[in-house]
This record gives structure tokens, C-alpha cells and sequence, in this order.
């Protein structure tokens, strides 16, 4: 750690919003988030902004910087649900003179999520699916190789019952166009502590992908 760690850049940070940005070597931009639940005090006492609006402030300043990855506890279950959009809606909103600004050839490329183990969705979880498809955002969890990816990534502990997948790791087209055959997302197979009831993700992308000689660009 100590020894590439004059490689990485700490571009901007927000505790009260939950998320701190890390400019890698070779231009990548990497967002990790923490949003706390929906019925969170704060968002009550008006601490924190809506984590929608938090994904679309950074997408608004760091998107034309280059590809961007964020990854961490969203606090949305996706189910199965689908961040593709049918290219016939495009070219509808298209006609009707809605001219989109993002490239959305890729869609029709973009191959399908694997089976996901958590099929349950909450009302974030929904706002992220349609998020995404607005935004040109693609979710990596259940799409790219990787142990466990498509699995839970919660356990609850302490004798409550519960597994599901707020964990989970985005990407804009650009991004996953550039070097999404690359990827390696890896679900940890146990906790990381004892009172840790997330299982680590970490993200590979090949160093030769990427275009640098040193070792895989890493994201736990």
C-alpha cells in the first residue's frame, strides 16, 4: 500500500454525502459511497443529501474527466431488475425531439446480468435501475466474471436472519465500452471481521487493458 500510494489522488471527498473520489494511475476516476438507509435520521435532520442526487453531482462534474467506476454500500437491492434500455424507446424519445446527449450504442451490445442470487428490490433500488438507464450507467454486479459476483454480499449477524446485495459496483458506458471483458469482480468469501456483516468486492482490471505495466488496478 505504502509503496504505490503516491500513485492515487484524493480528487474530492463528502462525509456528509457518503463518498470520496480516487483519481487511479492512467486517468481513472474511482467513486466509493456509503448511503445509509432511506429512513436514516440523516436525511431528517437534513445532513445528507438524496443519494440521487449525490450520483448525479458526481456524474455531472467527473463524467467528461473520463471513465468513472463507483462501488460500495448503495443500500439498494436491484433484484433482477434491468439497467438496459430498448434501443425502440431511444429512437422514439428521439423523434418526438428529445435528442439525447449520451452514446447509447453500446445497449444493444450490452450483454444481460447473470442470475442474481437476491431477486428482492427496495424502493432505491428502483430509483438506481431507472438512474442508470437515464445516465448510460452500467451495473457490474451479475454481468462481468468474478467469484461470487451475482451473490450476496450481506449476511446478517448476531442471529438475525437476512442476505441481500446492497454492494455493488457501477460504471459508466465509456468505461465498461473501454474495458468491460476485463473486469474481474470477486465477492469475499467470508467477512472481513467478525462484526462485519458485508462481504469485501474487489475489482481487478488487467494492468495491460488499462494500459500500464505496474500491478491490477484494485478496488475493495
Amino acid at each position: 500500500r505504502c509503496e504505490h500510494a503516491s500513485q492515487y489522488e484524493v480528487v474530492t471527498s463528502s462525509g456528509a454525502d457518503g463518498y470520496v473520489v480516487i483519481k487511479c494511475p492512467g486517468g481513472l476516476h474511482v467513486v466509493f459511497t456509503y448511503f445509509a438507509p432511506d429512513r436514516s435520521p440523516v436525511y431528517e435532520r437534513g445532513g445528507s443529501r438524496h443519494p440521487m442526487d449525490v450520483l448525479q453531482y458526481l456524474l455531472d462534474s467527473l463524467r467528461s474527466r473520463g471513465p468513472l467506476l463507483l462501488m460500495g454500500d448503495f443500500n439498494a437491492r436491484c433484484g433482477a431488475g434491468d439497467d438496459r434500455v430498448n434501443p425502440a424507446v431511444d429512437e422514439l424519445v428521439e423523434q418526438i425531439g428529445v435528442v439525447s446527449e449520451l452514446r447509447r450504442a453500446h445497449r444493444a451490445a450490452l450483454p444481460p446480468r447473470a442470475a442474481v442470487a437476491d431477486q428482492g428490490t427496495n424502493s432505491r433500488g428502483v430509483e438506481l435501475i431507472t438512474f442508470m438507464q437515464v445516465e448510460d450507467v452500467v451495473l457490474l454486479n451479475g454481468r462481468v466474471a468474478g467469484a461470487g459476483n451475482g451473490g450476496y454480499t450481506y449476511h446478517a449477524t448476531k442471529g438475525v436472519p437476512g442476505s441481500s446485495t446492497p454492494d455493488l459496483c457501477l460504471a459508466t458506458a465509456d468505461m465498461f465500452e473501454q474495458w468491460g471483458s476485463h473486469i474481474v469482480l470477486d465477492v469475499g468469501p467470508q467477512h472481513l471481521h467478525p462484526d462485519f456483516d458485508h462481504l469485501p468486492l474487489m475489482l481487478t482490471l488487467s494492468p495491460v487493458a488499462y494500459g500500464c505495466t505496474g500491478p491490477a488496478l484494485a478496488a475493495p
